[in-house]
């Protein structure tokens, strides 16, 4: 019982289900003493975890033959069954398979045993009474997800922005902050309609987070947001404003010479950006996130009435 409460708060301190996964299958190799377990999946063997004793050279072999095996097997709710080894012959496994419903797949999880005593020690009923525990809790986490997802670009929306915003400055760490939009959006729409302009937005959806990524900053708290129709916010936290400024100016130059393809016509664009920095806050402001999105919002204003495609600094930033 100690260890069951113990799992479910190291789990509730998770916020993605294939971290809840893991953490399940770990408690059950480090508390049963499972040699190997393994998830199953649409007449596949996807993930396999193996216990620090767990010889490595057993694990391909073992790894195909427990795939052939249940691909062909109709296994409903769970079974206990002997599994035989091709190229060990002499080793038998003894295997507890146990279904664990993952948001809209069913997974079988499956426990494997070099002792049968072991495996009559097993707690099926516990594994059982705990995947559906951790059912609820991910069906949970993935309406949490969607609440806080856009739908078009499949981005962070507005409503996950302005709390990570407000966590930033909790941190009591730098944070920087990036606004974008596209340059005569309205004229896109005009001229392609709505779709093409849903085009364009998937586009930067999707362009934003391989720049970051190309970048490979050192850098790990970076939110990207689609907050408006055609706005953008970046947030870093914990980096420079120099990082910012360079990987502002690598997704501007990006943007500029990429061309979006809808309905076999090629739709060209570019985008302003305004940046601004926590270090212009005096330690006094009240609503710091608000003023520091105030000061990007006024720098990108700057960007566009200047003539657009290009970067304005908040003017006190340093």
């Amino acid at each position: 019982m100690n260890q069951l409460i113990e799992i479910f708060q190291r789990i509730r301190l998770l916020d993605q289900p294939t971290q809840i996964l893991n953490e399940y299958i770990d408690f059950f190799i480090k508390s049963s003493n499972i040699s190997l377990a393994c998830i199953y999946e649409e007449n596949e063997v996807k993930f396999v975890f193996k216990s620090d004793s767990y010889p490595e050279e057993k694990l391909a072999s073992l790894t195909q033959d427990l795939g052939l095996y249940l691909s062909d097997k109709l296994i409903s709710k769970y079974i206990t069954d002997k599994l035989k080894c091709a190229n060990n012959l002499e080793d038998y496994y003894y295997c507890s398979f146990v279904p664990f419903k993952f948001g809209q797949k069913l997974l079988l999880v499956v426990f494997i045993f070099e002792d049968l005593d072991l495996l009559k020690d097993f707690a099926h009923q516990t594994a059982i009474i705990l995947n559906e525990q951790l059912y609820l809790m991910i069906n949970n986490l993935n309406l949490k997800e969607l609440s806080y997802t856009d739908g078009l670009t499949r981005l962070r929306n507005n409503m996950f922005f302005r709390n990570k915003l407000d966590e930033a400055f909790i941190q009591n760490k730098p944070v920087h902050l990036a606004l974008f939009d596209v340059d005569y959006f309205k004229k896109i729409n005009d001229v392609y309609g709505h779709p093409g302009g849903d085009a364009v937005l998937v586009f930067l959806g999707e362009i934003v987070p391989k720049t970051i990524n190309q970048l490979k900053p050192e850098v790990t708290d970076i939110t990207i947001a689609r907050v408006g129709g055609e706005e953008f916010a970046i947030l870093i936290v914990d980096s420079t404003l120099d990082f910012m400024k360079i990987f502002a100016e690598e997704l501007r130059k990006k943007v500029e010479t990429s061309k979006v393809r809808f309905n076999d016509l090629d739709i060209n664009l570019t985008i302003s950006i305004g940046i601004a920095s926590s270090g212009q806050i005096s330690n006094s402001s009240a609503e710091k996130p608000k003023t520091l999105y105030k000061l990007a919002d006024d720098a990108l204003y700057i960007a566009k009435r200047t003539g657009r495609n290009r970067i304005s600094l908040s003017h006190d930033s340093n």
